[in-house]
């Protein structure tokens, strides 16, 4: 079993110490480190960490996360855009709604049909098998809400709604905890959108 503590989406989650109690004996390993992230992303990410101690930063560079002013309907334009960019990575599109999810998928096969995005919800019945798998090891893009996010990595990763968390408080533990995982999602590209 693997877990972090930090990575978690609601304050329900276990603890490492409760982990450990309910697994019984058996012995417990630390992997140090950052081996998913670069840098940069690891650096801004540190700024929505809230368990003790910022994790040490990798070594591995990349480009800065960037924040896009998109019009209405451009988060599908940015990311037919990636999708051409990087044609044999994983682009993971973390999204705050399931309606969005079903919104940006019609946008996009609509546009670009030959991208062929994937979709997961688990709020899909058996008729929609197609929204309850992934294929991780395709590369393209795949729409997943924020819920489903935590223990899924893709090369680059947008957050096309961030708008929609206008309302909370910037502050609050929940929201730091919810954009730590969403930015360390990414392997290799940030991409955040309003």
């Amino acid at each position: 079993m693997f877990a972090d503590e930090c990575q978690r989406l609601t304050d329900a989650n276990s603890t490492l110490t409760e982990i450990a109690e309910r697994l019984g004996r058996c012995a417990s390993l630390t992997l140090d480190g950052n081996h998913r992230n670069t840098r940069q992303i690891a650096s801004f990410a540190a700024h929505f960490h809230t368990g003790t101690g910022l994790p040490v930063l990798p070594d591995q560079e990349g480009p800065l996360p960037r924040l896009h002013r998109l019009p209405y309907g451009g988060a599908a334009d940015l990311l037919v855009l990636l999708a051409h960019r990087h044609p044999q990575q994983s682009i993971g599109v973390i999204v705050n709604s399931t309606e969005s999810q079903f919104s940006l998928l019609g946008s996009l096969e609509r546009r670009a049909p030959r991208l062929r995005p994937q979709m997961y919800t688990s709020w899909a019945r058996a008729a929609q098998s197609r929204y309850r798998t992934l294929d991780l090891d395709r590369p393209g893009i795949e729409l997943v809400h924020r819920a489903s996010a935590k223990g899924l990595s893709f090369d680059t990763v947008v957050i096309p709604d961030t708008h929609t968390d206008v309302a909370a408080d910037p502050t609050s533990a929940a929201l730091r905890m919810t954009y730590y995982v969403l930015a360390t999602r990414a392997r290799r590209e940030l991409h955040l959108a309003y």
